[in-house]
C-alpha cells in the first residue's frame, strides 16, 4: 500500500510521494505492483484526477479516499467513485474527523459492498501526542 499524492504534499504539507516517483520505483523492479491509496483533503486529492494519475502506471490499483461518512453524501460519492472505475475505497476516520459507531460503520461497509467495491479501513491511533509502535524488526519506535 502506498500513498502518492497529486501534488507531492503529505500530511501537514510535508513532502510526500508523487506518482512520478512511484512510477520510477515500480519501473526499477523493486515492486511488482501496489495499491495507490488516496488521503482525503491531502495533496490536492480529487477522485477523477487521482484515478487518472494512477491509471497511467502499470501494476497500480487506485483506491479512492472517502471524503464523508454522512449517509446521503456517502451514497452519492460511492456512485461517483464506482462510475469513475475505482475498485476500492478507504475510510480514514481520523482524517475525516468522523468516527462511526459499529452500526454506522456497518451501514457504510454495506453501501460500499453494494457497489462492488472493496473497503479498506484506517485504524491508525485516534489519540493526540506521540504513540509507540513496533517496527517490522520488532523494536519500538516513537511516532
Amino acid at each position: 500500500m502506498t500513498h502518492p499524492t497529486l501534488d507531492g504534499r503529505w500530511l501537514g504539507g510535508k513532502p510526500g510521494l508523487t506518482f512520478d516517483a512511484l512510477r520510477e520505483y515500480l519501473d526499477s523492479g523493486q515492486l511488482a505492483g501496489a495499491c495507490a491509496v488516496a488521503l482525503p483533503g491531502i495533496g490536492g486529492y480529487a477522485h477523477q484526477q487521482y484515478f487518472d494519475a494512477a491509471s497511467t502506471i502499470p501494476g497500480l490499483i487506485a483506491v479512492a479516499a472517502l471524503t464523508t461518512l454522512e449517509p446521503v453524501a456517502l451514497n452519492t460519492e460511492l456512485d461517483q467513485v464506482a462510475g469513475i472505475g475505482f475498485r476500492a475505497v478507504k475510510i480514514h476516520p481520523r482524517l475525516l474527523k468522523q468516527h462511526p459507531s459499529g452500526g454506522e460503520l456497518g451501514a457504510v461497509l454495506r453501501a460500499i459492498h453494494a457497489r462492488g467495491l472493496a473497503a479498506m479501513y484506517c485504524s491508525y491511533y485516534f489519540q493526540s501526542g506521540r504513540c509507540r509502535a513496533k517496527t517490522p524488526t520488532g523494536s519500538w519506535s516513537e511516532r
